[in-house]
């Protein structure tokens, strides 16, 4: 079986993808139209130089999908891939931070730009939690993102995700300290326009959808 790594942009799939390369010793791929060019955590420059990640078996244990048709694509072209493992993230944190850097090239933002932006990604970020609720029960996993970046429960928090899901190896703190490091994505700071915009955006997010509706919905 391969775990369809669904999530929202900027919620820790990069991050989940390394939990599982390291679980399993197998590697994971992009998104259906980046397959291959969006290659294994294990083989990018960060963990080469570290070796936190040792792939054994080069058979694919995991596949990045943001969206909904990410998640069908993979379906069709791996019928293997029956596991859809969701990780979520406080909504008015990732829709908010997608929609800043989307907006980043623009110096004005109108109400129907802003309206239509956040229409359509708290969509994207509900087709996620639908599809997770849809599956069946027993091929189906949530991780919570922030869970996995907090300081003090995150290690046991993930040690314990990888025995449910029957990974071989676990985490000590040394290699979980050096797994993070490996993982993390640069991001490109949004600027003092970003800045001033965030609260605006943010508020018209959770008019939509709050971290206690998407958690409402996940709990059934």
């Amino acid at each position: 079986m391969k775990f369809i790594v669904a999530s929202y942009p900027r919620s820790g799939n990069h991050l989940v993808r390394g939990i599982l390369e390291f679980g399993f010793r197998r590697p994971t791929l992009g998104p259906p139209a980046l397959l291959m060019r969006d290659g294994p955590i294990a083989d990018r420059p960060p963990n080469a130089a570290k070796r936190v990640i040792a792939i054994e078996d080069r058979e694919p244990i995991g596949l990045k999908a943001h969206y909904l048709h990410h998640v069908l694509a993979h379906q069709r072209k791996f019928p293997d891939a029956t596991g859809v493992l969701l990780v979520t993230r406080n909504p008015g944190e990732a829709i908010t931070s997608q929609l800043l850097r989307r907006f980043s090239r623009s110096p004005w933002l109108t109400e129907r730009r802003l309206r239509l932006g956040v229409e359509r990604n708290v969509s994207d970020y509900l087709g996620l939690l639908f599809l997770h609720q849809a599956w069946q029960a027993d091929r189906r996993w949530h991780l919570e993102f922030e869970r996995l970046v907090d300081p003090k429960g995150s290690l046991d928090y993930v040690n314990a995700f990888l025995a449910r899901i029957g990974a071989p190896h676990r985490l000590d703190a040394s290699q979980w300290a050096g797994l993070q490091q490996v993982t993390k994505e640069s991001q490109s700071s949004l600027g003092s326009l970003g800045a001033r915009r965030k609260p605006r955006v943010r508020a018209a997010v959770e008019a939509h959808l709050r971290a206690e509706d998407a958690k409402r919905l996940m709990a059934g």
